[in-house]
């Protein structure tokens, strides 16, 4: 098919993906960190717990300040939200992760079983 056909710029369109790093959202031990060791995802899931506390409670800060002027405007408040919001995002990712990998462990293992029992 000629590349610069209408339906081969679909095709492409439709099997190219984006891969976007979002390593930045966890601390350096944790970019490549073990998805079967329970202790490593208690970490993960605590860092990211951490971040979303850290956020509403300084915004919380906010609502009991008695000085008006240190009162934040909607849409500051908005994004503050809105970045707990991500961060309990981040949590749901990260367990769901978890899980899908310890999915997969187990496909893999029976697999393997078959083909040992096969040979």
């Amino acid at each position: 098919m000629n590349a610069s056909t209408p339906s081969y710029q679909v095709e492409q369109h439709q099997t190219t993906r984006l891969n976007i790093n979002f390593s930045h959202s966890l601390p350096d031990q944790f970019v490549d960190f073990d998805m079967s060791s329970p202790h490593e995802l208690s970490d993960a899931v605590n860092q990211s717990t951490d971040r979303a506390a850290g956020i509403l409670h300084m915004l919380a800060d906010r609502f009991i300040g008695a000085i008006e002027d240190c009162r934040l405007s909607d849409g500051v408040m908005y994004h503050v939200i809105m970045a707990a919001i991500r961060e309990i995002e981040d949590v749901n990712s990260i367990v769901n992760a978890f899980s899908d990998a310890a999915i997969l462990k187990e496909i893999a293992d029976v697999k393997q079983n078959e083909q040992n029992n096969q040979a």
